[in-house]
């Protein structure tokens, strides 16, 4: 389990839908399907099923869902938190050398 793939099934859980999410997440829809797939696996559960032009989660997807929320929003809190925004100037460095030449 990754927290990638954790963001995945969020947005497809969120949305009921896999293309929805992989727009949200600027992926492909294949590899959103995939990385849900590999999750199952892992876990050894059905978390999500077709349904129509949607998914709906199952039991197991939604107790799965409800475990990952806390996580996701911490997540999100720290990143907010310590993210450089990009109107921020960031500090760096400059290293100066020189060389001495006596003649």
């Amino acid at each position: 389990m990754t927290l990638h793939q954790l963001r995945i099934f969020e947005s497809v859980a969120r949305h009921l839908n896999v293309t929805r999410a992989s727009q949200e997440l600027h992926m492909s829809q294949p590899a959103v399907s995939q990385q849900l797939k590999l999750l199952e696996q892992q876990y050894g559960a059905r978390f999500v099923v077709r349904i129509g032009q949607g998914v709906g989660l199952t039991e197991r997807g939604r107790a799965f869902l409800d475990a990952i929320k806390p996580i996701i929003a911490k997540v999100e809190e720290v990143e907010s938190t310590f993210k450089v925004k990009s109107n921020e100037k960031r500090s760096s460095f400059l290293t100066v050398g020189g060389v001495v030449i006596i003649l």
